[in-house]
């Protein structure tokens, strides 16, 4: 509900809405893109620590590919709402 003020606010002091649609797409893909970062860390972290205990092996396109996926849909449903 507050995004419908700040909109509304942006609007009235000039914002375009190329600019809304901007400022949606730009928050989603940084969003998306530290969760993905941390979640990179994060699993990769805990693979080396199974490691001591197991053999673990993860391909280097895997977390690349995650990566560029979960960007995309964070930016696709980023855009929907603008």
């Amino acid at each position: 509900m507050w995004r419908n003020k700040e909109i509304g606010v942006r609007k009235a002091i000039g914002a375009k809405q190329r600019d809304i649609i901007l400022q949606f797409l730009i928050e989603a893909v940084t969003l998306t893109g530290i969760g993905d970062v941390m979640g990179i860390v994060l699993g990769t972290g805990l693979a080396t620590l199974v490691q001591v205990f197991m053999p673990t092996y993860a391909p280097r396109w895997a977390p690349i590919f995650g990566f560029g996926t979960s960007v995309a849909l964070g930016a696709g449903f980023g855009l929907w709402p603008a």
